[in-house]
């Protein structure tokens, strides 16, 4: 499992305001116990990755997403964000429930 780090720090933000300190630091924890690997940004990611949201329309930090997972061939984009959707004819993605 890999995840951006744009996208890492995009789910600490969440989790820190939409429950508190103590749990986003809990959930991340768990969650780098299972083996997550967190991919740097590098200058050639972030280009990549305006690149895909000039293109697609998506909100930058989901082209980082799209952009790790055109990087990392076989792999399929988790996630409950539907701004991504435009990137669904380019690579696969798979949708969790919102609620």
């Amino acid at each position: 499992m890999l995840i951006s780090a744009v996208n890492w720090g995009e789910l600490a933000t969440k989790l820190y305001r939409q429950r508190s300190p103590d749990f986003q630091a809990a959930t991340m924890a768990a969650l780098l116990a299972l083996g997550i690997e967190i991919v740097p940004v590098s200058a050639e990611r972030a280009v990549k990755s305006g690149q895909i949201k000039g293109r697609l329309s998506i909100p930058y930090a989901d082209a980082f997403g799209v952009e790790l997972t055109y990087d990392s061939p076989g792999s399929i984009l988790i996630t409950a964000d539907f701004d991504v959707k435009p990137a669904a004819s380019e690579v696969q993605i798979e949708f969790l429930p919102t609620k």
